[in-house]
């Protein structure tokens, strides 16, 4: 898999009361997701979750890219509207899109491919022009095919690593992957739920992967 870039909690709203975006780090290979200060209190219960519980917070993940094809195409495009498209920046993956963007300041114009589409924008278009699918750009450019292909986040494997105060940080439990989600949970596990619910722990976490996204949820032995 290629360098995590960025890591950004795109939905917290059923994360654990007191949950802190800014307390998620990551380096290249690895995403740390520390609880430190929530908790389970009165309002854990929440049915609005599709989990019934306020447990769940989901990740976008943002990664290095590197397509020869798809850049190799776009190097084509340049070469027939160098006027649009001059001298550009790397290409990249937007924060917040889950498209393959290449910018270009001097015209401020972008190229773009999404769903396997190619998109002209910026100040000398109207909006959002579509310059057709990459199988049709290639051929009409003749890029030669190569092993590269625009993936998608879904289907890696994730090592998911958690360490919860009952568990010893230095033997936390793995699952298969290639990357490394540590969750370090600091939440006080003598916190009682409202009655009739027992005194618990957090003791898992489910980990659902949907393209760029990582969804997480913790559960306890009441969940």
């Amino acid at each position: 898999m290629p360098d995590i870039l960025g890591v950004i909690a795109f939905h917290s709203y059923y994360a654990p009361t007191g949950f802190d975006p800014s307390l998620i780090t990551f380096d290249a290979n690895h995403i740390y997701v520390d609880l430190k200060g929530s908790k389970c209190s009165l309002l854990c219960h929440f049915e609005e979750s599709p989990t019934r519980y306020k447990n769940r917070i989901i990740l976008k993940v943002i990664f290095a890219v590197d397509y020869p094809r798809v850049d190799t195409l776009l190097n084509a495009i340049e070469s027939v509207n160098a006027v649009n498209f001059p001298s550009h920046k790397e290409s990249y993956i937007p924060r917040w899109e889950t498209s393959y963007k290449r910018y270009y300041p001097t015209s401020n114009n972008y190229l773009k491919v999404e769903n396997n589409t190619v998109y002209m924008e910026g100040d000398d278009y109207e909006g959002l022009v579509n310059s057709g699918t990459l199988d049709t750009l290639y051929e009409t450019y003749n890029v030669p095919a190569t092993v590269d292909t625009l993936q998608s986040f879904e289907g890696h494997n994730i090592y998911v690593n958690y360490a919860f105060n009952h568990l010893s940080e230095d033997d936390p439990k793995r699952i298969k992957g290639e990357k490394t989600v540590t969750v370090n949970s600091k939440i006080n596990p003598d916190i009682r739920l409202f009655k009739p619910y027992p005194k618990h722990d957090f003791i898992n976490w489910d980990i659902n992967f949907k393209k760029d996204t990582l969804d997480l949820i913790y559960r306890t032995n009441i969940s």
